[in-house]
């Protein structure tokens, strides 16, 4: 299969990646993983920093931190968006925080831990982005 950009002047032979992938993800792992996972970690924390930027520009952050999934989203974000580990924030008390989405619960157990991938899966991680997105499209101004 043959890419070609009449615009942009080149060529992409997607025979030799469709090959490297088939051979890379014989196990579940390879550049097809990693792709899916790359977009998602970036679906799921760009959306976060706009959405967050644009509540706090208009004076609506109060009805983002007010959300049931705000909390649960926000280590989810900052986990993607830095060491991949769970860092589980504390209240004034100086105790760790319980974040719970669905059927998943964060807790001061899980601080420091790595976040695999299937503590969400592919659909969990698009549920969650779906909260965002009808928080913006049903709750904002």
């Amino acid at each position: 299969m043959l890419f070609r950009s009449n615009t942009q002047g080149y060529t992409f032979d997607f025979v030799n990646c469709e090959g490297l992938a088939r051979f890379q993800n014989l196990q579940g792992e390879g550049p097809l993983k990693e792709f899916l996972k790359s977009n998602f970690r970036n679906l799921l924390t760009v959306s976060w920093e706009i959405v967050g930027d644009y509540c706090k520009n208009t004076r609506q952050d109060p009805k983002l931190r007010n959300q049931p999934w705000y909390q649960f989203f926000r280590i989810i974000r900052n986990s993607l968006s830095h060491d991949f580990r769970f860092n589980v924030p504390k209240d004034r008390a100086g105790n760790f925080l319980t974040a719970t989405w669905k059927d998943r619960i964060i807790t001061g157990a899980d601080h420091g831990n790595l976040i695999p991938l299937s503590f969400l899966g592919w659909l969990g991680y698009w549920e969650l982005y779906l909260e965002l997105y009808f928080f913006v499209k049903n709750k904002l101004l």
